[in-house]
């Protein structure tokens, strides 16, 4: 009953992009519940990235939260004044517009590596998405 109606004071987010887990290089380790660990394309790691960013906030003291690239999330990005794009190599059209459109608004993102690169299928974008 105590955390019901609560609101996040973060001011910080990092973004776990599900679209670049399914279609860049990631790493994943051995499990039982996963099976073999398994590594895909893409020159950068964006599994690595995305813990390394977490670390760092936390090392930091920084509080923050995780934002998904799902489009229901990307509804409530407005309350941040910066989100981190550790490697989101694959992100959709709508997900740049909402991100565009956050900047815009005065918010602040910083993105690793190749973000923006590929479209949420994978493929290579002509030009970077951000």
């Amino acid at each position: 009953a105590f955390y019901e109606e609560t609101v996040s004071a973060a001011k910080v987010a990092v973004m776990y992009s599900f679209a670049t887990a399914r279609h860049y290089r990631t790493i994943a380790r051995e499990s039982d519940l996963y099976g073999k660990g398994e590594s895909r394309q893409g020159a950068g790691n964006f599994t690595a990235s995305f813990h390394g960013f977490c670390d760092a906030l936390a090392r930091s003291g920084i509080p923050y939260d995780v934002v998904t690239d799902l489009e229901f999330r990307l509804d409530g990005i407005d309350s941040y004044d910066c989100i981190f794009l550790p490697t989101c190599a694959c992100l959709s059209d709508k997900a740049i517009r909402k991100l565009k459109k956050f900047t815009e608004k005065g918010g602040t993102l910083i993105g690793s590596f190749d973000t923006a690169g590929f479209d949420d299928k994978g493929k290579k974008r002509t030009e970077p998405g951000l």
